[in-house]
């Protein structure tokens, strides 16, 4: 896991700028500071900053050249399953001086050119710089897990890990985007397109390759998920792919750590890792229980027991939480949605502090596996119309856990509120606290951001507004973001987080099933319910409430904050600001005297928001 800037000089006067290039790329030491490399000419210049997982010696480190000397390559990530592909490589003709993943990369790239892609297991990013065809490629994995970001001026490209390369190395590109920062207030959307904060400055897309030349830049989408496949459940097969992934996910020259909640996702990993016995060692997790939030110690004590993990809970330090929160934006360069963020955050510096550098997470699950509540309902609508009349109601009775219901007849009003949504094309929008603060002529201009619906009505098959509301999850509002925050934080102390749940093997096994398998029984996950039997405790297999990632926004609004947000509310940058209602600091105060918890999700994105703006002087 590491990160790079690479930049292209339109007119071939790259060897001016080589500096320049170093002091952007030292911006990313906390991505990898166990080693650096850089390489320059006429055009191209990468500047690169290692954090060594595979292979140790100096014979992985980056820039990496072909043998030929014809490519140059930085890489972003792991190739899980470079051992199989250094096989066939091997059987090719191909000679290896290393043991790295980035070796294979490289050489695949040779034999198999852009196609290369399609061979990988993993998450990566990557820039390959052609000496004689003076062509960089570019490329992000499946899912976009590891970022690389694009500025694009008259006379030069710059591509990095993080934005932050980019505002030091072209500071005109610092120029915030007004429909992103608008978005993320009204609606907490963030993450959702390949925009960004700063206007100028765009994410490049997952699963695509990027070709730029002095005279032009393309882009190709080289993968997209299907599920025109109806299969039934083969438990076999499923756990078979999922402990692949599993024990690809394990392959390391460093040792191996997960973090451990009460949850199915993280539980499901840390019981396949001792199931399959994939580790040398004994598997080392984290746990925390922040104050203000539900305690999952019962549901995590019982893993740590029928594991016999290497298990500790690590309390954290919030004393502090205006600091760690600058120190957050500082990191990311982007505002951040949710508290949650915040202990995140503090519990990877816990884990660094243990000389940590690989974490498996349960990040991607929910989006996969429909884990979230709001699923059901698109689920029940697909069932109903196909006509299975007794698993309806058996689905229908079942749920009331998996959202917290009393009755029945609160699931059907949820349901008829689902499908009222959807028919009309509504927005589905459950907090509309946002457009009391925001000033009238923002919400104006943006309205179109109002009415965009939450909810998927992209065909009259029921079937498919199941599968596309996953897809919607997958790639669009969640996991973009999940994603973020997961590298964001780990990378700012020099963690890897591996994401097994979003092997992408894995995960087109799973869109390859019955939409009626995912919720079957009324039950989130119940794929990987099923398939976990045997694996983790019975207790956590058949825990049917979900809890919300850590973090209470009233409590950290209404009192760690308090005086932090009025103070920042009286600022003159903010009573200025064009984008806030002339009277915002009255409506805060009444908001902390009624303890208004829906505004308290809006004034914490206020104050992020604000924060980042005089960070970043935007």
């Amino acid at each position: 896991m590491c990160g790079f800037i690479a930049v292209f000089d339109k007119n071939g006067n790259l060897r001016s700028k080589s500096s320049r290039i170093i002091d952007a790329g030292e911006l990313l030491y906390h991505r990898g500071p166990d080693d650096y490399g850089s390489y320059f000419d006429d055009y191209t210049g990468l500047y690169f900053r290692r954090l060594s997982i595979i292979d140790l010696s100096d014979k992985g480190n980056q820039p990496f050249e072909s043998q030929n000397k014809e490519l140059v390559l930085v890489y972003n990530g792991e190739i899980y399953n470079y051992k199989e592909l250094k096989g066939s490589l091997i059987e090719k003709g191909y000679e290896f001086v290393s043991n790295s993943d980035t070796e294979v990369l490289i050489k695949a790239y040779e034999e198999f050119g852009d196609n290369c892609v399609n061979y990988f297991r993993g998450m990566f990013a990557f820039a390959l710089w052609n000496k004689k065809l003076k062509t960089l490629t570019l490329s992000r994995d499946r899912f976009g897990i590891k970022p690389l970001y694009i500025y694009n001026s008259s006379d030069q490209i710059v591509i990095a890990s993080e934005i932050k390369s980019i505002l030091h190395f072209a500071p005109e590109s610092k120029e915030i985007d007004e429909r992103s920062s608008c978005k993320y207030i009204a609606r907490t959307f963030a993450d959702d397109t390949n925009d960004t904060f700063f206007k100028n400055i765009k994410s490049i897309k997952p699963a695509s390759i990027v070709k730029i030349t002095k005279d032009n830049i393309s882009e190709s989408i080289y993968w997209q998920l299907d599920y025109s496949e109806n299969n039934k459940l083969n438990i076999d097969k499923f756990r078979n792919v999922f402990e692949e992934a599993i024990s690809q996910h394990t392959r390391a020259d460093v040792p191996v750590s997960a973090n451990l909640s009460g949850g199915m996702d993280s539980t499901s990993i840390v019981g396949t890792v001792a199931k399959i016995n994939s580790l040398n060692n004994k598997l080392k997790t984290f746990s925390v229980i922040p104050p203000e939030t539900f305690d999952e110690s019962f549901w995590i004590n019982k893993t740590v027991k029928s594991t016999e993990v290497d298990h500790e809970y690590i309390n954290l330090d919030l004393n502090d939480i205006p600091k760690t929160i600058d120190e957050i934006i500082l990191k990311h360069d982007e505002p951040f949605q949710y508290s949650s963020c915040i202990y995140q955050f503090l519990l990877r510096d816990k884990i660094a502090q243990k000389n940590i550098k690989v974490l498996l997470v349960g990040e991607g699950a929910d989006e996969v596996l429909a884990g979230y509540r709001r699923i059901i309902y698109p689920y029940l609508l697909a069932m109903y119309d196909r006509g299975n009349v007794r698993e309806f109601f058996e689905v229908l009775k079942n749920c009331k856990s998996l959202l917290n219901y009393d009755s029945e007849r609160q699931v059907i009003d949820g349901l008829l509120n689902y499908h009222r949504i959807i028919s009309n094309n509504e927005n589905g929008q459950e907090n509309n606290a946002s457009y009391t603060l925001l000033n009238d002529s923002l919400i104006k201009k943006y309205g179109d951001i109002d009415n965009e619906p939450i909810y998927q009505n992209s065909t009259e098959n029921p079937e498919d507004n199941f599968f596309q509301t996953l897809f919607k999850h997958l790639f669009v509002r969640n996991l973009p973001y999940v994603l973020r925050m997961e590298d964001r934080n780990s990378m700012a102390k020099s963690i890897e987080a591996r994401v097994p749940f979003l092997d992408h093997v894995f995960v087109e096994m799973v869109f390859s099933h019955d939409f009626s398998e995912f919720m079957k029984g009324g039950d989130n996950k119940a794929l990987l319910r099923k398939a976990m039997e045997g694996y983790i405790p019975v207790e956590v297999l058949n825990r049917k409430n979900k809890t919300n990632r850590p973090g209470n926004h009233a409590h950290l609004v209404y009192k760690t904050l308090k005086d932090e947000i009025v103070n920042l509310l009286k600022a003159k940058e903010v009573r200025d600001s064009s984008y806030w209602n002339s009277n915002l600091l009255d409506i805060f105060l009444e908001d902390f005297e009624n303890n208004n918890l829906q505004r308290a999700e809006v004034w914490f994105r206020v104050y992020i928001f604000e924060r980042w703006r005089k960070l970043f002087n935007v």
